[in-house]
């Protein structure tokens, strides 16, 4: 692994700790590795700031030896990692609000880093008129050597991860559980098939950690944050394509959204977006390509 800074967060975060609470931590001891030398000197610190019961858990668990297990663990699943110690962390997620600590991946990291990357999220149940405008949109933006984003679950997001391996282009997976509880688990094959063309899946979460109905809200800031911009299609009134939009606001993105069909209930969320920000609406992949090229405000 990079360094021990980074084994020193990973062991933390294999033991459980949240971010929040790793975040205290650095504050404590301004680098986690300290931890193995000045956990004495800083007790009461930890204490007042985290409770007698983490300042036990550190003395007794936060060993080189527990440090040397979670890198074992990695390997045994396959999974690398990337903290924000290292100089390799995905420069689009460093400075986004709740930035992640770490990241665990498989395929090519460096596809985090490509000039044109547009995340294109939707509903889990498109319409044969969504399916058909994802797949047109993806395949011409992919094909012009887009990097593209998804969730990799049911329904857009597996459109948009099978177009683009239709065009021989780079895409990126983001999970909302561990590399190693694949969900759906029917796209296995298709996270496999990421991979093997050169592509990118990556999590927050430990290798073994479940999806839950908070892990998918949380990984869309992920989705909006590796991005340049993000295409919206067919997202209802309350899908988490909404958030992913909010978030891509907030960081700054570029956002995009496709028309639908003003009486179905998988547009209403979208439509809702361009009546509020009419400018955000494109027909043709030609006007969020050229944008993502040559970058304005939104």
């Amino acid at each position: 692994m990079q360094n021990t800074s980074s084994n020193c967060l990973l062991c933390l975060n294999f033991l459980g700790y949240s971010k929040a609470k790793i975040i205290k931590l650095i504050n404590i001891f301004a680098d986690v590795k300290n931890i193995l030398t000045d956990l004495e000197s800083k007790k009461e610190f930890v204490i007042e700031s985290l409770g007698l019961g983490v300042y036990n858990n550190l003395k007794s668990c936060f060993t080189t030896e527990k440090i040397n297990e979670t890198l074992t663990e990695l390997e045994k699943h396959k999974v690398y990692a990337v903290t924000i110690y290292d100089d390799n962390f995905p420069s689009k997620l460093k400075n986004i609000p709740d930035a992640p600590i770490v990241i665990y991946y498989r395929g090519d990291l460096s596809v985090a880093e490509s000039e044109h990357i547009l995340g294109v999220v939707g509903t889990r149940k498109p319409s044969s008129y969504g399916r058909d405008v994802a797949e047109r949109f993806v395949l011409e933006v992919a094909r012009a050597g887009v990097v593209t984003v998804s969730g990799l679950a049911y329904g857009i997001d597996s459109v948009v991860a099978n177009q683009t391996l239709k065009a021989k282009g780079k895409t990126i997976a983001v999970l909302g559980g561990g590399l190693s509880k694949i969900y759906p688990s029917t796209n296995q094959n298709l996270a496999d098939e990421i991979v093997n063309a050169g592509g990118l899946i990556i999590s927050e979460y430990k290798p073994t950690d479940n999806p839950t109905q908070y892990t998918f809200p949380e990984r869309n800031r992920i989705i909006s944050g590796i991005s340049d911009g993000v295409l919206i299609i067919e997202a209802g009134e309350k899908s988490g394509s909404l958030i992913t939009a909010e978030h891509a606001l907030n960081q700054g993105r570029e956002l995009f959204v496709v028309p639908g069909n003003l009486t179905s209930f998988q547009s209403k969320g979208s439509n809702r977006l361009i009546y509020e920000i009419p400018h955000c609406m494109v027909i043709r992949s030609e006007e969020h390509t050229s944008e993502l090229q040559s970058p304005v405000p939104i």
